[in-house]
């Protein structure tokens, strides 16, 4: 019982982070302008600033040649993909919470023999459809094949800062879908940016699809669960 409670603190702090990602984002969508704002008005007092004549270029810094349009679209693109990153490290974290407490509960330690051996998503997806006969809630566009390109976009923009030329030659289907995606955008020098509503479409789609996996699990296991279910679930 005391690791199905360990486990249930696990699926709890996920919940939780899922409630602040909602606010982070909020708090992102409200001040980003004013933030901006603020970071240019400090790069052009900077005592190296120069302005430039030429037709190329309005100004550059020599600490880095800095431009305001590129400081800008670096800021944005730090707040919002990293958002992304942590909102889906929180999803993925709570499916492997969910299936580990399902392990302990009914006895079916099989999650280390389908983990490892296919993408994640393809794994995870066929562990609860085998083992407990569970289909992973999604909602909107955020089907298996949707999520299996968020977690590769999910691994550009971690191991590659988001670069398209960093994508490998097996996934070069991502791009194509990435180019395809109205609230995705992919700068000249092949920066992926994604922004406020993208990050909030897909927020609303994982922390929907972990909430009501949560409720399939705790049925499931009604016995094991330490709350009962109508405590734990955010209703939608």
């Amino acid at each position: 019982m005391r690791c199905i409670v360990h486990r249930d603190q696990h699926i709890y702090q996920c919940s939780q982070e899922f409630r602040i990602l909602d606010e982070y984002l909020a708090y992102i969508e409200g001040s980003i302008n004013v933030i901006l704002k603020d970071i240019i008005l400090k790069l052009q007092s900077k005592e190296e600033y120069i302005e430039c004549d030429d037709d190329q270029t309005v100004g550059y810094y020599f600490d880095g040649l800095v431009l305001p349009d590129s400081a800008a679209m670096i800021f944005s693109r730090f707040l919002y993909n990293n958002y992304f990153l942590s909102l889906w490290a929180t999803y993925e974290t709570g499916l492997k919470e969910i299936a580990m407490f399902l392990s302990l509960a009914l006895g079916s330690d099989n999650y280390n023999q389908y983990m490892g051996k296919k993408d994640f998503i393809t794994a995870i997806f066929k562990y609860f459809k085998d083992i407990y006969k569970i289909d992973i809630p999604t909602v909107n566009q955020i089907n298996q094949e949707y999520l299996r390109y968020l977690y590769k976009l999910r691994n550009v923009i971690a191991h590659g800062n988001g670069r398209t030329e960093d994508v490998s030659k097996k996934n070069e289907d991502l791009v194509k879908w990435i180019l395809k995606q109205p609230e995705i955008t992919v700068s000249e020098d092949g920066w992926i940016l994604l922004n406020d509503k993208f990050d909030r479409s897909i927020y609303e789609g994982l922390s929907f699809s972990f909430e009501r996996l949560c409720r399939l699990a705790y049925e499931h296991a009604p016995d094991a669960a330490p709350r009962p279910v109508k405590r734990f679930i955010i209703h939608y």
